[in-house]
């Protein structure tokens, strides 16, 4: 027998394996409701153990005049594509400078250097992987911004262990 959401009056139930030193089984909590838990040998008895549970929850809260809290809505969060940053005026300036070098928006120059540091960060955890099975050693990307009297940005390999990165 499948448990729905309605059978938990609205709440939503964590599931964790406990592990043997914790007694086996399975815990289900209810995040809402605090202290609310119950077990049970598999994942469906535990969940069918924290309907009782839920139900007791919530007649205790009413006979000692307890806020009952409702059931949390879970959604996922929708990302605008906007965010706001702070930034010293000073690096705003030299951010602003070197995306009117490079011929494009300061918006689309700063979208460029994060999708680069993301795409370094991947990159070095791949390679790292990839090292770690292969149990060979590969080289490291190195990376700086440059500043008014630097050439652009460069992008050079290197054996050494870190990447650097600087802003001048």
């Amino acid at each position: 027998m499948e448990t729905s959401r309605e059978d938990l009056f609205g709440y939503s139930v964590r599931l964790s394996h406990l592990s043997e030193e914790d007694g086996g089984g399975w815990l289900a909590e209810v995040p809402e409701l605090d202290g609310c838990i119950s077990t049970g040998e598999s994942p469906q008895q535990a969940l069918t153990n924290v309907q009782d549970a839920i139900k007791c929850w919530l007649e205790s809260a009413k006979e000692h005049g307890k806020e009952i809290p409702p059931p949390a809505d879970h959604t996922e969060p929708e990302f605008s594509g906007k965010f706001t940053l702070r930034v010293p005026r000073t690096l705003h300036r030299m951010l602003a400078k070197r995306a009117e070098s490079e011929g494009v928006s300061l918006n689309q120059y700063l979208v460029s250097l994060i999708s680069f540091g993301l795409g370094k960060e991947f990159g070095e955890r791949s390679a790292q992987a990839r090292e770690t099975h292969a149990g060979e050693a590969r080289p490291q990307a190195s990376y700086s911004i440059a500043s008014e009297d630097r050439p652009s940005p460069a992008y050079r390999t290197s054996s050494s262990a870190r990447s650097t990165t600087s802003a001048t």
